[in-house]
Formats: structure tokens, C-alpha cells, sequence
């Protein structure tokens, strides 16, 4: 998640152009539980 949330700050800087639109990213996970019982 840090490295496509800083490509994204990287390429909004670069760009230098006004923000005008949005997007939305989703990045699957999953949840790891270990119990040491």
C-alpha cells in the first residue's frame, strides 16, 4: 500500500497540473491470524 500510495504522490508532483478528479484504488488483503496455543 506505501508503494502505490507514494507512486500516486509521485505522479500528482510531476504532473504539476491541478487536481480535477478523484480515484479509488482497492487492494485485496487478507487477514493472517496466528494463534500460539
Amino acid at each position: 500500500m506505501g508503494q502505490a500510495a507514494m507512486e500516486l504522490l509521485i505522479q500528482l508532483i510531476e504532473t504539476k497540473k491541478p487536481i480535477t478528479e478523484f480515484e479509488t484504488r482497492v487492494s485485496h488483503t487478507d487477514l493472517i491470524i496466528n494463534n500460539p496455543n
